[in-house]
């Protein structure tokens, strides 16, 4: 059997923020499994690794809210809700705009182009995962622009896959592109985002050419947030 992994990479997604509620608490995560399986009724699916809280909450609720990002949103929030655990983490705390559907489903408004909210009606277990099946309950417009998609994350924003999502291959498992430059790159041992001295990190204010040891010392992981301590040399 002979599979590329570059094959996988073709197949297109968009990216979203996926929410729940359980007891009071709320929980959101980054997924790019969204997909809608009827029209009549308008039926959704969404796919979580059971590790992840909201995955819990949905299990216990019945119902989960998405999110339809624009592609302008930063590294920086998908990687709060990508890449830390709301174990861990307060995901929804004061800097986010929660929002409610007419059913009361909590939903992420900061950088949202629209929302679905859905009740579960069916579960599949696919081994580490879970396929939800919910029924549209709402689904309305925010504001205007273009949705974010799993190529544009990859390819423009240059984006990792974090470890709890279906689509995460090891890196061991991807062809090496890293190799004629001059000076190291570093890896997140959290996230996987590669600091690249030719690249720089824009965003942030780097400048192309900054070798990694002299990124100043307040200078965090453009996807997770993590410290220069929380990478490793390639």
């Amino acid at each position: 059997m002979s599979i590329s992994v570059d094959v996988l990479f073709q197949v297109t997604y968009g990216l979203y923020i996926v929410t729940a509620e359980s007891e009071g608490k709320i929980n959101g995560c980054l997924i790019n499994t969204l997909c809608q399986v009827n029209s009549e009724p308008p039926t959704f699916q969404v796919i979580l690794n059971k590790l992840n809280l909201t995955h819990e909450y949905i299990a216990k609720s019945g119902r989960f809210g998405v999110s339809i990002l624009d592609q302008n949103v930063p590294f920086e929030f998908l990687g709060r809700f990508g890449f830390r655990s709301g174990r861990q983490t307060e995901k929804i705390d004061h800097t986010i705009t929660l929002l409610r559907s007419p059913e009361g489903v909590p939903i992420v408004g900061n950088y949202a182009l629209s929302y679905l909210s859905c009740e579960v009606f069916k579960t599949v277990d696919v081994d580490t995962h879970t396929l939800f099946i919910g029924k549209l309950l709402s689904a309305e417009p925010l504001s205007s622009g273009i949705p974010l998609t799993y190529t544009y994350y990859r390819e423009v924003k240059k984006g990792k896959t974090a470890r709890n999502a279906p689509t995460y291959v090891s890196l061991e498992k991807t062809p090496s592109t890293f190799q004629e430059a001059s000076m190291a790159k570093y890896m997140c041992n959290v996230c996987g985002y590669v600091y690249d001295p030719a690249l720089g990190d824009p965003d942030s204010g780097v400048a192309a050419g900054t070798p990694f040891e002299s990124l100043p010392d307040t200078w965090v992981c453009p996807v997770c947030g993590v410290g220069k301590d929380q990478f490793s040399k390639m």
